[in-house]
């Protein structure tokens, strides 16, 4: 398997690094871009939800859907790189099913000051005082501590996209896994 995932919390620089990536060479893929892979979804009834409320997210709304993959897509993917190497960007709820399509698991971590910071820059109507903003702090820590128990490989969010970037292939290249 040659599916490396890049995971993290809104504003913690995934999708920078993953331009980094690409700039040398690597194959990256957004899985929050790939809408056969991502969605939101109803957690009473299951089904995907095509049509998004306005931003910023209802906090009634937020407590009633999930970020979630499609198996059957993950499925495709990995078979499509079951012999090159491509790098996952992305997250989603129930993540833990789909360890096994992956050679190697990181997360990207930065403090929850710096990504409140990142995310009120990038779209203030969508994150100044929001709920959605509130719940991303709130679990900002738990998500590190909860990525340390589940074997994924901590990189410091807060470094140089370049940098993050470079501790990421470090790993890898450690795992003797590429050429």
């Amino acid at each position: 398997m040659t599916l490396f995932l890049i995971a993290g919390g809104p504003g913690v620089g995934k999708s920078t690094v993953g331009r980094v990536l690409e700039s040398r060479g690597f194959t990256v893929l957004d899985a929050d871009m790939d809408q056969e892979l991502s969605g939101y979804v109803n957690k009473k009834t299951g089904h995907r939800i095509s049509e998004l409320p306005p931003l910023p997210y209802p906090k009634k709304w937020i407590e009633e859907h999930s970020w979630e993959w499609s198996m059957e897509r993950m499925l495709d993917l990995a078979e499509s790189y079951r012999k090159h190497r491509a790098f996952l960007i992305g997250g989603a709820e129930g993540i833990g099913q789909f360890y096994s399509f992956f050679r190697q698991r990181f997360l990207i971590w930065v403090d929850g000051e710096t990504t409140a910071i990142r995310l009120q820059s990038r779209e203030p109507e969508r994150w100044r005082g929001s709920f959605e903003l509130v719940n991303v702090l709130k679990e900002n820590e738990y998500l590190r501590r909860w990525a340390i128990k589940e074997g994924f490989t901590i990189v410091i969010g807060s470094l140089s996209p370049e940098a993050i970037a470079e501790d990421i292939l470090a790993y890898i290249d450690r795992a003797d896994v590429l050429p």
